[in-house]
């Protein structure tokens, strides 16, 4: 499917139908109320339904994160008004049930990934590399290579900067998290990120034998 050109069509119908909003607000004879109100329900329904379909490409085009709040609410408040929605086609419809199930049953899959990560974080100690270099084998924010990772830590000149860095990376995607075994796991992460920054920024070594 090329979803650039689909995604293009369903933005001109966009920008037809705003354009047809624009009547309704224009006065009318209270005699065409009733008539004007359903050519504005039928309206907003066939937006509605390109909204959905976006998302569905969307979704097609790169797997969405649902663990982010704002995109998971997007979906429950979008699926919700679709269901109530009379002229729903039963396809898109069911299309959101399944990224809904399907979220559902990864969401399971993280929950037992990140409490397994937890157990193994706790029980290594913080003065050992191996604990820095578990977290982005599990959580990786910042796709750097192991030996990238390790260059700028041991280099006190981007020693500083570059756990700062990983401190604001990982807490904005904390925030971004709805509550879970997922959000739990960047948390522990943040506060150990958090623990070597102040030893970092105290000038005291971070790891033993590094």
């Amino acid at each position: 499917m090329n979803f650039q050109k689909a995604f293009n069509d369903l933005k001109e119908l966009k920008v037809l139908i705003n354009l047809a909003q624009r009547f309704f607000d224009i006065p009318i004879n209270e005699s065409e109320t009733n008539r004007l109100n359903l050519v504005k329900n039928n309206i907003n329904e066939f937006k509605l339904k390109i909204e959905v379909k976006e998302f569905i490409f969307r979704n097609r085009q790169n797997p969405i994160d649902l663990n982010q709040k704002k995109e998971r609410k997007k979906l429950e408040d979008l699926y919700d008004k679709y269901q109530k929605c009379k002229s729903n086609d039963l396809k898109d419809l069911m299309d959101l049930e399944s990224i809904i199930k399907k979220h559902n049953s990864l969401t399971n899959v993280d929950e037992k990934k990140a409490k397994n990560f937890i157990q193994i974080f706790d029980n290594m100690e913080d003065d050992n590399f191996d604990k820095f270099l578990y977290i982005f084998e599990k959580y990786d924010l910042i796709n750097l290579t192991f030996t990238d990772i390790e260059e700028k830590i041991n280099d006190e000149k981007q020693r500083d900067d570059f756990l700062l860095d990983l401190c604001s990376t990982y807490k904005k995607y904390s925030d971004s998290l709805t509550a879970g075994g997922k959000k739990d796991a960047i948390n522990k992460i943040n506060i150990y990120l958090n623990h070597l920054k102040r030893k970092s920024g105290e000038k005291k070594p971070l790891f033993k034998n590094c």
